[in-house]
């Protein structure tokens, strides 16, 4: 009788160990999965800008085709020099819907002293609509600016759901 018990209790403990490796198999291939996903950028235009020289009011728009509903994140690093005549930058995201309405958040950009600073602008897309596409801009400005004189680095955008970061 020992014997069969021995054998029936070795038998449940090499179930249970086999069903642990296997989801921390499972675990560990998603993790991977987030690791490589952290890295997606969906922005595909160049990620540095060098204003006049690209553009002397050069606002580097964007736009990206998508139905996939979220919080969308575009961030860089800028320097805007003292002699920028630009007024009022800004870095502009936008969700549009299929209805025609949009959302649309912005980031103020304060500092005009030759020196990089990291901004990024948020935005979560409303479920209830059909979204079409994200746009902005990274380098917004009022209409009656001058001349830009800027440096726009590592441009990044991505979309988390849920805390985690999907493909678009």
């Amino acid at each position: 009788e020992y014997i069969e018990i021995y054998d029936s209790v070795e038998s449940y403990f090499n179930k249970i160990e086999k069903e642990l490796s296997i989801k921390a198999n499972k675990d560990k291939q998603e993790e991977l999965k987030r690791k490589k996903l952290k890295k997606t950028n969906l922005w595909k235009m160049k990620k540095e800008w060098a204003l006049p020289e690209d553009g002397k009011k050069n606002t580097v728009n964007f736009k990206i085709i998508t139905s996939k509903q979220g919080k969308y994140s575009l961030s860089a690093k800028i320097k805007i020099y003292p002699d920028d005549l630009s007024k009022n930058p800004k870095m502009t995201i936008t969700a549009n819907y299929s209805d025609g309405t949009k959302d649309t958040k912005y980031e103020k950009i304060t500092e005009k002293d030759g020196k990089f600073h990291n901004y990024e602008v948020y935005i979560k897309t409303n479920i209830h609509k059909k979204l079409n596409y994200i746009s902005g801009k990274v380098l917004d400005h009022d209409k009656n600016s001058g001349t830009k004189h800027a440096h726009i680095k590592d441009i990044s955008l991505k979309i988390t759901n849920n805390n985690k970061i999907i493909l678009k």
